[in-house]
Parts: structure tokens; C-alpha cells; sequence
């Protein structure tokens, strides 16, 4: 959706415009058809036409009115930007003309002394909506890279949590592996201790062979 920007605004005594201006490439409204549908006890009301979100303020016999495109006028930042427009607009129109010189001029009179005021004001609060909509970008943009940030430390934690799940299995397997190396060293221990065992009642055969083969055995004729 376009970004609203203020393409018309008219100063008027009732309804008898006093000045106006139109955005460069605009296309130029009826004047009094639209300040006709104003009323006359409206204050800071705003009306709807196709396209276009029309905000104005009665000030005793004056009207400030000025014309958006781009959003409704129920949109938040349309009716922010009207309303300060408008508000910037009467405030210009007091100090440089004044209600006196206003309540005496003719149809248009002041479009050529005061419609470059109204241009100028135009372009300002036009370029200070700009300004606001690339702000607005800006945060978009920092708030998606924060989301995928998010999600790369949510998967960075899952990573994390697989890691510490085969660390546990590690753990596992070489708590195993040294009760089944601490089982092996047991069993070659006691292998080694039956071998001694063995060999020392060989020996012990052996030698008592060759006693009693020296001897002529160990019975009454023995020569031991």
C-alpha cells in the first residue's frame, strides 16, 4: 500500500477559497465542490472519496483543509500527517497573513502571496513522512535479521544439545571401556598367578624325580 502524501490544501473563508496549492504532478481538485461538503460545524473532521482521505478544520469563519492520497483516512499515519499538516498550515496562515487581511480578501487573492507557503509546507511534512517510512524500514529490517538470529541460536541450541547427547554416549562408552580394561586386568593377574602356580608344582615334580632317581628311590635301599 502507498505511503499517504498531501497533494492539495486550500485556505478558504467559508466557503470562498483564499489560497491553495497542488503537488507538483498532482492532479488539480474542485475547490468549492469539496468545501461544500465540509459544513459548517465540523472541527477537525474528516470525509472519504475515492482514493483520497480529506482532513480540514473550522476555525470561526476559516477552513484548513487538505487532501492525502495513498491510504484511508482511518489509516494511523494518514490522519497523523493531516492533522499536523493542518495544524502547521493555520499556524503559518495567522503569523503571515492574519485573520483581519483574511476575513477581507477575495477568491484566491492570497494564492499568489501565501500558496508558495503552503507548497513549502507540503514538501516539508511530505519529505518528513518519507523520512518516518524509512525508519519504519529500517526497524522491519533489524526485527526480521533479530527473528533469523533467533533462529539460528535456536538450532545452534539444538546443535548444542545433540553435542552434549553424544558426549553423554561418550562418557558411556568409556566409563565401560575402563570397568571392561579394569575386568581384564584381573583376569590376566590371576591367569599369571595359576601359571606360577603350575610351573612351581612342575618343578617341584621334576625335582623330586631327579632326587629319587639319584637315590635309587627313597625305600630301604636307597643310597640317600
Amino acid at each position: 500500500m502507498a505511503q499517504p502524501r498531501v497533494v492539495y490544501a486550500v485556505v478558504a473563508r467559508q466557503q470562498t477559497p483564499l489560497a491553495e496549492a497542488t503537488l507538483e504532478g498532482a492532479q488539480p481538485h474542485t475547490t468549492r465542490t469539496i468545501l461544500s461538503k465540509l459544513g459548517e460545524t465540523a472541527r477537525g473532521a474528516e470525509l472519504m472519496d475515492f482514493g483520497h482521505s480529506y482532513h480540514y478544520f473550522i476555525d470561526g469563519v476559516f477552513t484548513y483543509m487538505c487532501i492525502l492520497d495513498g491510504e484511508s483516512a482511518a489509516a494511523g499515519p494518514s490522519r497523523t500527517l493531516g492533522t499536523a499538516f493542518i495544524e502547521d498550515m493555520r499556524a503559518a496562515f495567522v503569523q503571515a497573513i492574519g485573520h483581519e487581511t483574511g476575513e477581507q480578501a477575495q477568491a484566491f487573492e492570497l494564492t499568489n502571496s501565501f500558496g508558495p507557503v503552503i507548497r513549502a509546507c507540503m514538501k516539508q511534512h511530505n519529505s518528513a513522512k518519507d523520512s518516518l517510512h524509512v525508519v519504519r524500514s529500517t526497524i522491519n529490517d533489524v526485527r526480521e535479521r533479530m527473528i533469523d538470529s533467533i533462529g539460528m541460536v535456536v538450532e545452534r541450541g539444538e546443535k548444542m544439545e545433540s553435542l552434549l547427547d553424544k558426549t553423554e554416549v561418550l562418557q558411556g562408552s568409556a566409563l565401560n571401556f575402563q570397568q571392561s580394561s579394569t575386568r581384564l586386568r584381573r583376569e590376566m593377574y590371576w591367569r599369571k598367578v595359576k601359571m606360577y602356580i603350575a610351573a612351581g608344582l612342575v618343578v617341584s615334580v621334576l625335582v623330586i624325580i631327579i632326587v629319587a632317581w639319584g637315590c635309587d628311590g627313597f625305600g630301604k635301599n636307597s643310597r640317600c
